[in-house]
């Protein structure tokens, strides 16, 4: 029988590419992120490495260890990606000024919409996530993603008349 420390070290000397490329993989290619899991990964193999048998072959091994790395993925989550704050050159662009044409145009279409859906539509524009939504129109998360849903139909059924062809042929094909 190995020693603990040796038997531990030989483990990831023989699987620290499959680590590494796993937390990599989930980090979604942010380097800081990945040391962080593939730390995580070595903590929980050092862990639950008594749990592995000495006779596994090679490919047991790969597996077990993909296993653990996969278990210690699923406690943690997926965190948000890290975001960078957005300075006054970057958010030019994002939300118009007040005498830009985008800014009237999106305005012009805002009119057909409720107040509440105008808001929305604002906070949408400005780039709020579904769950910020909800909490600043306090309401819960899958009706923000209803309202957003509506007030995309309701933007196609006015502005886009090619939209009402399709919901025709869509609604004629289905009774068919």
């Amino acid at each position: 029988m190995q020693q603990p420390y040796g038997r531990f070290d030989a483990l990831i000397a023989r699987h620290r590419q499959l680590i590494h490329n796993m937390c990599m993989r989930r980090a979604d290619g942010n380097v800081g992120r990945c040391a962080e899991l593939v730390q995580d990964c070595y903590i929980a193999l050092w862990h639950y490495l008594p749990s592995l048998r000495e006779e596994a072959s090679h490919l047991q091994e790969a597996a077990w260890v993909a296993w653990q790395c996969r278990s210690v993925f699923s406690r943690r989550g997926k965190a948000s990606p890290s975001l960078l704050p957005i300075d006054d050159y970057m958010a030019g662009p994002l939300v118009p000024d007040d005498d830009d044409p985008l800014r009237e145009r999106i305005d012009a279409m805002a009119k057909v919409l409720t107040p509440h859906e105008r808001h929305a539509l604002e906070l949408m524009a400005e780039g709020y996530s579904l769950g910020e939504m909800a909490r600043e129109l306090g309401i819960r998360r899958g009706s923000a993603a209803k309202l957003r849903h509506r007030i995309y139909e309701k933007l196609r059924r006015h502005f886009n008349p090619e939209f009402k062809n399709q919901v025709k042929k869509d609604r004629r094909f289905k009774k068919q």
